[in-house]
């Protein structure tokens, strides 16, 4: 085996990250800011007359997500299209406004974004086998670690990490937060490389999307596998090794990404390149012990 260590995605790779319907987990964000809201209200009652009080408590939730949404997408055209990651609860801001206007109360950017991170992460799990294959790749002397794309801030992160009993298992983990780019860009995947002491030759790295994970990996110089098997937009089934080692998803109706795929593949012999696809973690696992051939 040729490589020290491995790096993986978060979202849809090792974390369900999509465990509800976008307007049930956006129902679920709304009561946790209308939850929160009374309770602040109760906490700080010498703050407050009876008529603010009543005001925050008939504050609608949906209002504040819509808020946070469009932070969200400010953030998007700002920052996120051009590879950088928005400052630091800068997609809070028009959350903290809307709040203001519509009940009085000023709450920190800092408040307001751990409301929102634990109710949106609530319901999120670690896929089935990701503890498992963590856990196995370490007791076979790799390394392990995360570069994530996430707007959030990273303490927050590592404590959804714990709850499901994988920081632990990570050597390091890199947020697009911490670095300021956001993967495709090389930076979160040097960044980590540095901290493990590694060169990108050292490396591989898996994760589900193919312009952000996989082309932004051979863009730093690593070696990508291809976890495809909780992508919802993909059909469920596979055939087979026609791309390289491994289980390739049905892509008979994108010829687009199949070419961008079998580019990966084919172009970079020797160097870095897309080393196969898999369908389940488990498959991941085997592919990465027997050295990706």
């Amino acid at each position: 085996m040729r490589w020290r260590g491995v790096l993986f995605d978060l979202g849809d790779t090792i974390i369900d990250n999509h465990p509800l319907q976008p307007e049930v987990a956006d129902m679920q964000v709304a009561r946790a800011f209308e939850l929160w809201l009374r309770r602040r209200s109760m906490r700080s009652a010498d703050e407050f007359t009876p008529d603010e009080r009543a005001q925050l408590a008939s504050v609608d939730g949906q209002r504040l997500v819509t808020a946070v949404r469009a932070g969200m997408e400010e953030a998007r055209r700002a920052y996120w299209s051009a590879g950088r990651e928005a400052p630091a609860g800068s997609v809070f801001t028009e959350l903290q406004s809307e709040l203001a206007a519509a009940s009085g109360l000023v709450a920190s950017v800092a408040e307001l974004e751990e409301v929102y991170l634990k109710a949106r992460l609530a319901r999120q799990r670690a896929l089935p086998g990701a503890v498992e294959l963590l856990a196995r790749l370490r007791r076979a002397g790799l390394r392990c670690g995360l570069v994530s794309n996430c707007t959030f801030a990273a303490q927050l992160m590592q404590d959804h990490l714990r709850r499901h009993d994988l920081a632990a298992l990570l050597d390091v983990t890199v947020y697009s937060s911490e670095v300021g780019w956001r993967k495709p860009r090389p930076e979160p995947f040097l960044v980590a490389a540095a901290r493990l002491a590694m060169t990108p030759a050292d490396l591989v790295y898996v994760g589900n999307d193919p312009e952000a994970d996989l082309a932004g990996g051979l863009g730093a110089g690593f070696s990508v596998m291809w976890f495809w098997g909780h992508d919802v937009r993909q059909e469920d089934h596979a055939v087979g090794k026609a791309l390289g080692a491994g289980t390739w998803p049905n892509m008979g109706d994108d010829p687009e990404l199949a070419a961008r795929l079998a580019e990966m593949v084919e172009e970079r012999e020797g160097g870095p390149r897309l080393l196969a696809a898999a369908k389940t973690l488990e498959e991941v696992g085997a592919l990465l012990l027997a050295g990706g051939e």
